[in-house]
């Protein structure tokens, strides 16, 4: 159920995930799931942690560009290039960010697939598996 509030009110649920975003700063927001804790630090981008079971990503306090993601699962090439044209690949999770803007991005996993439309971002809308949605014509896998 997608609610048609700010950001930091909405909620996802799902079978196999449910993620609540709380009415903080982004920073500060926690996500969790059966198989996934992620809590972003109230510090810059380059700063943030993210950790996994099977998943520790370490984004250096360098550009973006810069960043290096190893894991013996996960092979994540960021390329010199913006944002947008960056694409992160993992066994079990493909997340394509087109060279489009931020609302416009797809983000697809085994699990969920979110899918952020050329909306506001408290507009945006998240789908789970078992509601699928493709309604971006640049579509792109």
């Amino acid at each position: 159920m997608i609610l048609t509030v700010t950001l930091n009110e909405q909620i996802s649920e799902c079978s196999n995930l449910k993620a609540m975003i709380l009415p903080v700063t982004l920073n500060e927001q926690i996500l969790t799931h059966s198989n996934l804790k992620a809590t972003i630090l109230p510090v810059t981008l380059n700063e943030q942690i993210l950790t996994h079971s099977n998943f520790k990503a370490m984004i250096l306090p360098v550009t973006l560009n810069e960043q290096i993601l190893s894991h013996s699962n996960l092979k994540a090439m960021i390329s010199p290039v913006t944002l947008n044209e960056q694409i992160l690949t993992h066994s079990n999770f493909k997340a394509m960010i087109l060279p489009v803007t931020l609302n416009e991005q797809i983000l697809e996993r085994s699990n969920l697939m979110a899918m952020i439309l050329p909306v506001t971002l408290n507009e945006q809308i998240l789908e789970c598996s078992k509601s699928q949605g493709n309604d971006l014509a640049s579509n792109i896998e």
